[in-house]
């Protein structure tokens, strides 16, 4: 029986595994010596052929594996213990602690939830504003006569007429809502008889806010000068495009 210092259990090896080592870096030390006497151009020639991995080798011998301790997962001795971690590892600064639920934003606009959007009822749902808007204009016109500050009276002004452009334009915008429906209804009465349904064109609706611009014109008697301002905006615009021409004239 050999003894705990002697015995192959704790991983000593034999006199002919320390012999081969030996040997080893003997040879190792013989063709160092060897390369010593060879110039650096032989040398590279030397490295070109064999390769660069062989010639490390033979002067610097095999290098020793990388231990794989570095990249042993850590495990948990028992489950219900916390999952050990490296000390080398640095920690996040900002760690998730308590799971919080993500709140979802929801846009009442695009949400398929709020139901489907209809301009008719929505018109009707805010009507109100529009005698909120007629209050508000009067209030104004009222303010702008009062006072004499002549930036103040420039500010109400530019409002008033943005609130006339705003009711110009929901205005025509109705008119042109209000025609197409009796188009549409109309259309009805004749697809019924057996006639082909027919869709207006952007063009055609157009016409028709233009027939019915017309009947009211005439209706108020001021088609004559509507006619004559078109004319002048007209000229007004083939004048802009022909500069040349009225520079000669001059």
């Amino acid at each position: 029986m050999l003894p705990n210092s002697q015995s192959p259990l704790k991983g000593h090896h034999g006199p002919g595994k320390r012999v081969k080592r030996q040997s080893d870096v003997g040879k190792l030390k013989a063709i160092r010596q060897e390369l010593s006497e060879v110039s650096f151009g032989e040398l590279q020639k030397l490295q070109e052929k064999i390769g660069s991995k062989k010639y490390h080798e033979a002067l610097f011998g095999k290098q020793k594996e990388k231990s794989q301790e570095a990249s042993k997962p850590f495990k948990r001795a028992n489950k219900n213990r916390p999952r050990e971690q490296s000390s080398k590892k640095q920690v996040t600064r900002y760690r998730n602690v308590v799971e919080v639920k993500k709140q979802m934003a929801r846009d009442p606009r695009f949400d398929d939830l709020s139901g489907d959007f209809r301009e008719e009822t929505f018109d009707k749902n805010y009507e109100f504003l529009s005698d909120i808007k007629e209050r508000e204009k009067q209030e104004l016109e009222k303010s702008m006569k009062q006072t004499k500050d002549p930036q103040k009276q420039l500010k109400i002004q530019r409002y008033l007429y943005k609130m006339e452009q705003q009711e110009r334009a929901k205005n025509k915008k109705d008119t042109a809502k209000e025609l197409e429906k009796k188009y549409m209804k109309k259309e009805k009465d004749l697809v019924k008889q057996g006639k082909k349904p027919f869709f207006l064109k952007k063009s055609d609706k157009k016409k028709l806010e233009l027939a019915e611009k017309f009947k009211a014109l005439k209706s108020s008697g001021k088609v004559d000068n509507y006619l004559a301002k078109r004319r002048k905006k007209n000229a007004q615009k083939d004048r802009k495009k022909m500069p040349s021409l009225v520079h000669d004239e001059s």
